[in-house]
């Protein structure tokens, strides 16, 4: 009777130890490209003198100044010495690897209001818009042998703090058109 309690405990934990493959949902607002995915940048990007960021939106390659920060947009950043931000730079077609994947919600509009605490002035944030104040970010690590400088991929949308609507794989695909393609293992 041990011997069988034993095996059979046996069983479940090793049944249970094994991952289940069960398809991602794409659609969803917290789904994001997993670890391994190749990103493959398929067009030439300009990183414009002064910034190590260069956009995609609505399937095309954009400068900061053309980004509507309320619809998904995507940019790789460069992580290179600050002497290098006095030219121009570019990004070649190129397959990325993924090495790590997250989300995260990033305060970017906000504005002092004065808060009176213990006859204290305090400082304390407000939206700036009445709207918005989080762009919401799925950050992707990314390794190349030929571009090394080009280390992080981000598709992010400004957005509600409170719902948490991410942009979800799908639409970093629609939001990337042919200019990136991701191929996921």
């Amino acid at each position: 009777m041990t011997r069988l309690f034993i095996s059979l405990a046996i069983s479940i934990l090793i049944t249970g130890c094994q991952s289940m493959s069960e398809p991602v949902d794409f659609s969803h607002p917290k789904s994001k490209p997993a670890v391994g995915t190749i990103v493959q940048l398929n067009e030439t990007l300009i990183f414009e003198q002064g910034t190590s960021r260069a956009y995609i939106q609505n399937g095309k390659a954009k400068v900061f100044k053309e980004v509507d920060d309320r619809a998904p947009w995507c940019q790789f950043s460069r992580y290179e010495p600050r002497a290098a931000l006095e030219t121009e730079r570019t990004a070649v077609p190129d397959s990325f690897t993924v090495t790590k994947s997250s989300q995260r919600m990033e305060l970017v509009s906000a504005k002092p209001f004065p808060v009176l605490a213990a006859n204290v002035i305090i400082p304390s944030m407000l939206e700036s818009d009445g709207q918005n104040a989080v762009t919401l970010s799925t950050i992707m690590k990314i390794k190349s042998d030929k571009q090394p400088e080009i280390a992080e991929f981000k598709c992010a949308v400004f957005n509600d703090p409170f719902v948490e609507n991410f942009v979800s794989v799908d639409e970093i695909l629609k939001t990337l058109g042919n200019v990136v393609t991701l191929k996921f293992q």
